[in-house]
């Protein structure tokens, strides 16, 4: 719908001022001249002089000359003096749209969308009651109506032809999905069993407002699983989610092998816990305490430190042939049916010769003996039990 200036009277408050008060040659509009419109003008607005109803002349009516939908109205105009105004668009019952827009000296165009899907009425362009700011002068008005068509209506031209949407059904929020390979329609309701499928890769991105992003899997009661599947060439080959009961078992699985590689009951890591088998990380069964199955539990690497200890300086004094002298000292865990190994930190000379042993449950004693008389250096002992 296009509107020149000469297509518009005055409607009312325009009292008996001349036509020229309102219209300007100007030889660079497109339509010749431009509409002077004064803001402020008391109950004035311009009405398309010649809009064809005929039940009401004179006037553009919703619903009958004037279509009941949403759209855009494109404004050329220019201010006489740069600054901002507002341009306005209105229906006899109320509806107004309006949108403020910085003005140029030279003639720009503007864009103001309305939606008068709900509304009755005469309309009215330039109403006072909207304008607000600059005068300002209007070349042309260009008003585009969007679409509208019925639901199920078909397009043709097309192959398959195009359908928009289903004819009926259709509740918020469901989704339209094809029905059958000639383009229909149907109410899909809410996503269930959507394929997305790409010419050479199939893509899902999730992105958050600012930092953080989900993927939210929401069975329908607690007991339902839900997990995320890998099928390659459609073979399932690892499943990662909520399985059994879809309540108490999260798992990561091999699909082809049925093997289970993680395995938390009740969706939980068990304080102190850990366990495994032939398989992986499986079994979250066995106590930090528990070293019956040598995994590598603190109980089962303190088991298996070794049993040490240092002895305080033996040697020093003289030794007749044969004599010995001796040292001890405590080795938590050690037992008289284990082995015992020592060192001296120092040499004690030749002909000396030591001789460690488990003498009673916890106590390791070492002896130095003479094999030829003499005196053996004085020297700690560092001795490993042997379990």
């Amino acid at each position: 719908m296009f509107l020149w200036p000469k297509d518009f009277i005055v409607g009312n408050g325009g009292g008996t001022l001349p036509w020229s008060y309102w219209y300007t040659s100007d030889s660079h509009s497109l339509s010749g001249g431009e509409l002077f419109i004064h803001t402020g003008s008391t109950n004035l607005g311009f009405y398309p002089a010649e809009s064809t109803n005929p039940t009401n002349p004179g006037y553009y009516t919703i619903g009958t000359n004037f279509p009941a939908a949403q759209g855009t109205a494109y404004f050329s105009l220019l201010c006489p003096t740069a600054t901002t105004t507002t341009i306005g668009i209105t229906s006899s019952d109320g509806g107004t749209f309006a949108q403020a827009i910085s003005c140029s000296t030279s003639l720009q165009t503007y864009a103001l969308p309305f939606n008068f899907t709900s509304h009755t009425g005469n309309i009215a362009i330039g109403n006072e009651s909207v304008i607000a700011g600059q005068d300002f002068k209007l070349a042309w008005v260009y008003v585009r109506f969007a679409p509208q068509l019925p639901a199920g209506t078909t397009i043709g031209g097309q192959t398959p032809a195009a359908q928009l949407g289903p004819t009926s059904g259709t509740a918020s929020g469901d989704l339209p999905c094809f029905t059958n390979t000639t383009g229909s329609f149907a109410d899909c309701s809410t996503l269930n069993a959507i394929n997305w499928t790409g010419l050479a890769s199939a893509h899902l991105t999730i992105k958050g407002p600012s930092s953080h992003a989900y993927i939210t899997l929401q069975p329908i009661t607690n007991a339902a699983v839900g997990s995320i599947d890998y099928a390659p060439a459609g073979t399932a080959t690892w499943r990662v989610g909520l399985t059994g009961d879809g309540v108490n078992n999260y798992e990561i699985k091999d699909q082809v092998n049925a093997h289970t590689i993680l395995s938390l009951p009740n969706n939980t890591m068990p304080t102190g816990s850990i366990g495994g088998n032939g398989n992986g990380a499986t079994a979250i069964t066995q106590s930090a305490g528990d070293n019956s199955a040598n995994i590598a539990t603190d109980a089962f690497v303190k088991s298996n430190l070794p049993l040490a200890g240092t002895t305080g300086s033996i040697g020093g004094s003289a030794l007749a042939l044969g004599a010995c002298t001796s040292g001890t000292v405590n080795v938590t865990g050690a037992t008289t049916s284990m082995a015992v190994v020592a060192t001296p930190a120092t040499y004690p000379g030749d002909g000396m010769v030591w001789r460690p042993y488990v003498s009673a449950a916890g106590v390791v004693t070492v002896k130095v003996c003479a094999s030829v008389a003499g005196t053996p250096t004085a020297s700690t002992y560092n001795v490993r039990v042997i379990q």
